[in-house]
């Protein structure tokens, strides 16, 4: 039986209770090596593994940042032929940072850029929304995603998250004609225009 945790945004304190109780009666508890290294201080047992080893998981716990199923690994998984059992959700870091910056994301949209371009898909998608929160990646980080639409002219405000609920936590906002100086990979931005 395999059962797919999501740890929140780093910290255990904000993982939900079900989350937190599923790690401390677990028998085998597995982590990348980021999410490992966060929580094994709380739990001392978390095995690391790698992408390659994930078929080779048949049961246990598997711990994943925030929510699995918000643009996290439960679909990549499922591809992989990998039998889930189970999915215990904890909050996303996006979720974290519109708490901590008092940002009201009802009405946001929520977009990924992990493996995507920065190409006139997503400039559409920031034009047609008031916020959008993105998860960033390796290539699209907070101050490429800035550059590209100061590129096609797009001017907005930005509320940059990076290492959230982790230490070296910092948040930040930045105006139109800011530069971002953050270039962390594990970020998460709030573009918001403020003319609508």
């Amino acid at each position: 039986m395999l059962i797919v945790v999501g740890v929140g945004p780093g910290k255990s304190e904000y993982m939900s209770v079900r989350a937190y109780k599923a790690i401390k009666n677990a028998t085998k508890v597995y982590a990348f090596k980021r999410v490992k290294e966060e929580l094994e201080d709380e739990f001392a047992r978390i095995e690391e593994v790698s992408v390659k080893d994930l078929k080779d998981i048949k049961e246990g716990v598997l711990l994943l940042s925030g929510d699995p199923s918000f643009y996290g690994a439960v679909d990549y998984l499922k591809r992989e032929g990998i039998a889930i059992d189970e999915v215990i959700p904890s909050i996303t870091a996006f979720q974290y940072l519109m708490s901590k910056t008092l940002v009201n994301w009802n009405e946001a949209k929520t977009y990924s850029l992990h493996g995507r371009e920065l190409d006139d898909d997503f400039k559409t998608i920031v034009m047609n929304n008031a916020k959008l929160v993105v998860l960033c990646d390796k290539d699209n980080n907070p101050r490429t995603i800035k550059k590209y639409l100061d590129e096609k002219n797009i001017k907005r405000k930005y509320i940059v998250g990076t290492n959230l609920s982790q230490s070296g936590e910092v948040i930040k906002t930045y105006g139109e004609d800011d530069d971002i100086d953050i270039e962390n990979s594990l970020s998460v931005v709030i573009i918001i225009n403020e003319v609508v």
